[in-house]
C-alpha cells in the first residue's frame, strides 16, 4: 500500500513541540555533525514499534516526552505516537483525513485517545499497511509466516551508499534469518 511519512513531531512534557516536515518520495536531510540527522531514523524506528529505544542520548532525548509520526497510508493520515522510554514507551495510533496538517497536532490531541501496548499498536499498523499476508512460505519445510512491520522498517531504511546500487539492497543484514525473511517479504513491502 502506498505510504509515506508526512512529519515527525516531538513533544516535551509541557506541550512544546519540534516538527520535521517530510514529503512523499526521497527526503534528503543535511546539516552539521551532531545536529540530530541520524536520530530521525531512530525516532521513526522507535515509533514503528522497536523493542528498544536506540535514539542517541542528547538534546533530543532530553527534550522529548512523546515522539510522533504522521503517516499517509492509502487515502488517510495516521498518527503514530510513542512515549519516551523513561515514560513507559506506550503508544497511540489514530486515523485522520489525508489532509491532516502536522502543525495542528498538539499534545492535548492524545488525551482522549486510547493508550496502546506496543504489540497492539504494531498489529493495528500492520493491518492498515496490508501486512496481514500469511502465505509467506518459501521452503516446503517451513511453517507459514506473515509479513512483519519490523522487517518492513529494515527494508525502508537502506544505507545511503546502497541507494544507488540495485545489486546491494539486502547485503548488510548480518543475521541470516532476518535477511532471508526480509527478502521473502519484499514483494509485500514493494507493492
Amino acid at each position: 500500500m502506498k505510504s509515506y511519512i508526512k512529519a515527525i513531531v516531538i513533544f516535551n512534557q509541557d506541550g512544546e513541540k519540534r516538527t520535521v516536515p517530510l514529503e512523499a518520495g526521497v527526503n534528503i536531510i543535511t546539516g552539521e555533525s551532531k545536529t540530530g540527522k541520524s536520530a530521525l531514523v531512530e525516532i521513526i524506528d522507535y515509533c514503528l514499534c522497536s523493542a528498544r529505544c536506540t535514539i542517541p542520548k542528547g538534546k533530543i532525548t532530553e527534550f522529548s516526552y512523546l515522539y510522533s509520526l504522521i503517516m499517509v497510508i492509502g487515502e488517510n493520515s495516521y498518527i503514530i505516537a510513542r512515549y519516551n522510554w523513561e515514560n513507559g514507551g506506550k503508544m497511540y495510533f489514530s486515523k485522520e483525513p489525508i489532509d491532516f496538517n502536522p502543525d495542528c497536532l498538539e499534545l492535548g490531541y492524545f488525551s482522549e485517545k486510547p493508550i496502546l501496548q506496543c504489540k497492539e499498536a504494531k498489529s493495528d499498523i500492520e493491518s492498515v499497511l496490508g501486512l496481514l499476508v500469511t502465505n509467506m512460505v518459501t521452503d516446503a519445510d517451513q511453517k507459514s509466516k506473515k509479513a512483519s512491520l519490523r522487517n518492513m522498517v529494515s527494508y525502508m531504511f537502506q544505507h545511503q551508499n546502497l541507494m544507488a546500487s540495485k545489486f546491494a539492497l539486502f547485503y548488510r543484514f548480518s543475521d541470516f534469518y532476518k535477511r532471508k525473511d526480509i527478502i521473502d517479504q519484499f514483494p509485500v513491502f514493494a507493492e
